[in-house]
Order: structure tokens, then C-alpha cells, then sequence
């Protein structure tokens, strides 16, 4: 507790959602989407911040959007891990300047993990993070949480793997 009665006590989350989708394109043609997935996954802006551009170091304001394409979160991410399509891995940054609702502390790591299969390619994604609230009960906080992963699983499901197979088919 702190001195005004208010609790100081922290609610934390493990953030661990993974989606696997397979893509009739071989690997040379999913990647660049893959290093570029903001022109598939319209409802969040990257912009680069500072370090080497498509390399490891490079670090990334995103932006999440609303429906009329204003800014409503944000937060930075740093290349950690490029491997040609193979693997990419991205470090959440809380330490820098963010703005993520209830969360006060966010740390782990958002990763695109590639399968070549002939000519098509399986491809994995999945974010390994913890997440904190101070504003929030456990109880709260975890509830919040399980709504933003079934929102997100949806949003993989009919926008964002359908928006690049668009994309890869045209291509």
C-alpha cells in the first residue's frame, strides 16, 4: 500500500499468442512481406526510429489505429534477429517512450518464424511477453488480456493472412 491507502501492487499477464498459417508462395516471395508487414496488417503504422534500416539494431515506432486512422497506442520495437527467410525477431521496448492503455511495463518478443515447403511456405508468428498494470486487478487484467487475444487471433484470421495472400497473389 501506499502512504494514501491506494495498492502500488502490480497485476502481470503472460502475452503469448502464436498463429501458424501456411501461403501457396515459396519462401523468396513471402519474405519481403514478411520484413514489410505493415502493407498487410493495415490497423497498425512502423515507422523507423533510429539504427540501420531492414537490420538488426534498427528500432521501430508502431503506432496502433483506429478505424478512422488515428493513433490510439503506441509502442518500439528493435530488430534483435534477421534471418533471411528464415527469421525475424523484434524486441518490445517499454523503456522508451509508449502509450499502451493499462499497461505500464511490456517486455519480450514479437517473432515471424519461416518454413520453406517447396513451393509453399508455413510460416509462425508469435509474441513471447510479459505485460504489467497498475491501473488494473489481476482479475481485470487478465480478462482484458484473454479480449485482446481472441480479438487478435480474429484479426489474423479475416484480415491480415487474407490481405497478404492478396498481396502475394498479386505479386
Amino acid at each position: 500500500m501506499s502512504k494514501s491507502g491506494a495498492s502500488t501492487a502490480k497485476a502481470s499477464v503472460d502475452w503469448l499468442p502464436r498463429i501458424d498459417f501456411m501461403l501457396d508462395h515459396p519462401a523468396e516471395a513471402v519474405w519481403p512481406f514478411l520484413v514489410h508487414w505493415y502493407r498487410w496488417i493495415k490497423n497498425y503504422r512502423c515507422e523507423h526510429v533510429s539504427g540501420p534500416v531492414d537490420a538488426v539494431g534498427e528500432m521501430k515506432r508502431i503506432s496502433k489505429l483506429d478505424d478512422a486512422g488515428k493513433v490510439t497506442e503506441h509502442f518500439h520495437i528493435e530488430i534483435v534477429r534477421l534471418i533471411p527467410r528464415e527469421r525475424l525477431a523484434y524486441r518490445i521496448l517499454s523503456q522508451a517512450d509508449y502509450s499502451l492503455g493499462s499497461i505500464s511495463h511490456i517486455y519480450g518478443y514479437e517473432i515471424f518464424n519461416v518454413h520453406p515447403l517447396k513451393e509453399r511456405t508455413l510460416v509462425s508468428y508469435e509474441t513471447v511477453a510479459g505485460m504489467e498494470s497498475s491501473q488494473l486487478s489481476q482479475t481485470e487484467f487478465q480478462k482484458a488480456a484473454d479480449d485482446d487475444l481472441t480479438t487478435g487471433l480474429r484479426c489474423w484470421q479475416e484480415q491480415y493472412i487474407p490481405e497478404l495472400r492478396r498481396l502475394l497473389s498479386k505479386a
